[in-house]
């Protein structure tokens, strides 16, 4: 993706629905891997899956990654994958009052040094906070959760 644009897949942030593979941890485990393999170093790939993850942990584990997941209200999972070496702490400001998380994240952003990044989780999809990004010249993509939440990842160009 390109600086200052907002986007689902690809790069920083990859998003898929694996619900379709039901039961099938194989299937998942190998759509996970394909979905990793087209990550940024610092990305992050966020999947709706059917099986229990608890099989998937160890294998990607394995592969240097970590994951992450959690309930959806529709009786699936949420899983969160991303490198346990690269990838940056992330911002969890979803509890936060308007402009809290807009503010967090434009300070924590206007310390970045050039190549860095940033994810941060936010109470709904952003999209105040991108066109602020996108005037200080940041790279930046997004994606709206189920449950109406954002992800944000934000990187200083080096």
């Amino acid at each position: 993706m390109g600086e200052g644009t907002a986007a689902v897949g690809g790069g920083a942030i990859v998003d898929l629905d694996l619900a379709a593979l039901g039961d099938d941890a194989a299937g998942v485990f190998r759509a996970l891997l394909e979905g990793v393999s087209s990550l940024s170093p610092d990305g992050v790939l966020k999947a709706t899956v059917a099986c229990d993850p608890a099989a998937l942990g160890p294998a990607l584990e394995a592969r240097g990654l970590e994951a992450r997941s959690e309930a959806t209200d529709r009786g699936g999972t949420r899983l969160e994958v991303r490198s346990a070496r690269a990838s940056p702490e992330i911002l969890d400001l979803r509890d936060l009052e308007a402009p809290e998380p807009l503010n967090c994240i434009l300070a924590a952003a206007a310390e970045l040094a050039a190549g860095g990044a940033l994810i941060a989780r936010t109470p709904c999809y952003p999209h105040p906070l991108l066109v602020l990004l996108a005037r200080r010249g940041l790279a930046f993509e997004a994606i709206e959760e189920p449950d109406g939440t954002g992800l944000v990842h934000v990187r200083r160009p080096a």
